[in-house]
């Protein structure tokens, strides 16, 4: 009686062979979370930034990917030279990629208030 049992028992635990979508479902929305959550946001925060430093000039106070804290003096297509000791004068030639964070000098913001009133 109980070798009767045995292929039915199998039977009815064994598990069904589940298909190809019930895996890849639940990593497709793991990955669309991912996506929405870090990305994105970091690639947009990349292209804001590149939009500042092409836009940089004369005067802007910059901060350096070094931590360097310097005023624009110079300009050219691939470096920026910033006065970072108004004092002695000191001057420090970088790529344009160092640069890492732009403040526009009074003036410019000056100029867009006036301009948008």
């Amino acid at each position: 009686m109980s070798s009767l049992l045995i292929p039915i028992l199998a039977a009815d635990g064994a598990p069904q062979g589940g298909g190809l979508m019930d895996l890849l479902m639940p990593l497709a929305i793991v990955f669309l979370i991912f996506w929405f959550l870090v990305i994105r946001p970091s690639s947009r925060e990349r292209k804001e930034r590149e939009a500042k430093v092409r836009g940089v000039q004369k005067h802007d106070k910059v901060i350096t990917n070094a931590g360097i804290y310097g005023t624009v003096v110079g300009l050219d297509d691939e470096t920026v030279t910033l006065r970072v000791d108004d004092k002695v004068g000191v001057r420090i030639r970088f790529a344009r990629a160092a640069v890492w964070q732009v403040n526009p000098s009074k003036e410019e913001t000056a100029k867009a208030g006036s301009g948008a009133s």
